[in-house]
């Protein structure tokens, strides 16, 4: 995108919350230009809004990181989807790889596979047919909520049995989540995992129990959990056992996922 292309003749004010920020500033008019695969180069016909914040009076997600947010549309029917020509196929899919690097955590960890795949939607045949792969066909709710069946907190062991307290989000009320309770949305600007006041309590609680009272969480907006000692030092005391267990609606697959709690920790720097 050329930034030079901005109109600032039809400049306006705008005051919003995007991406879990609540801003004010100016839209800026522009033009998008774009490579595609057997597209050389295309442009938008009309102007794109550009929402500039030059004030930021809350932060919802991510205290003090950097922050962008903002939808290109390339789905069927969109200008992007006719630019290149409309094509039959229609895939839409999330790609999430195995992470493996978690000997800070344990140290005798061992990788039980070096490339995987959790897909949501189809498995796309741009993959080669190799890769492990788990995928995952949730309902969605509106244009891009997901429906839980299952949102625990707790562990899995070795022979597969398993104990979770459920932290799913049952608030209805039509004034705070209504239709979009216990539903989850995949947030590619967001770090970490957020949750509703309720379950984000309820979550708080079970730390403390397993951290015999040693874990300190704030409730509030951008709220998180602190530990007094570096992570490694919780390993032996089978804190990195512990998982989120998250399971879509779905009439398709019986899969789920396990989401270590070890992913959102991370020692102070």
């Amino acid at each position: 995108m050329d930034k030079d292309l901005f109109d600032t003749d039809q400049t306006v004010t705008y005051a919003a919350t995007y991406g879990g920020y609540s801003t004010s500033g100016v839209i800026l008019g522009a033009n998008v230009c774009m490579y595609a695969k057997d597209t050389p180069y295309f442009c938008n016909v009309y102007s794109s809004d550009f929402y500039v914040a030059d004030a930021v009076y809350q932060n919802d997600w991510s205290y003090d990181t950097n922050a962008q947010a903002g939808i290109f549309g390339f789905g069927n029917d969109s200008p992007v989807w006719k630019i290149v020509g409309q094509p039959t196929t229609k895939l839409f899919d999330v790609y999430l790889t195995n992470f493996n690097g978690w000997t800070w955590a344990q140290t005798n960890y061992v990788a039980t596979t070096t490339g995987s795949v959790m897909n949501f939607g189809q498995h796309s045949t741009d993959y080669t047919s190799a890769d492990n792969h788990t995928t995952f066909a949730p309902f969605q709710q509106g244009s891009y909520l997901f429906g839980l069946k299952q949102f625990g907190f707790g562990v899995t062991w070795a022979n597969n049995t398993e104990f979770y307290e459920d932290v799913s989000n049952w608030d209805t009320d039509v004034t705070v989540y209504g239709l979009a309770a216990n539903t989850t949305s995949l947030a590619l600007d967001f770090r970490g995992l957020g949750l509703p006041k309720a379950s984000f309590n309820k979550f708080a609680n079970l730390l403390s129990v397993a951290t015999k009272g040693e874990s300190t969480c704030l409730s509030v907006k951008s709220g998180y959990c602190a530990l007094s000692q570096p992570c490694e030092h919780y390993n032996s005391l089978g804190l990195w056992s512990l998982d989120f267990k998250v399971q879509m609606e779905t009439s398709e697959d019986d899969n789920y996922m396990r989401i270590p709690l070890a992913t959102f920790a991370a020692n102070y720097e």
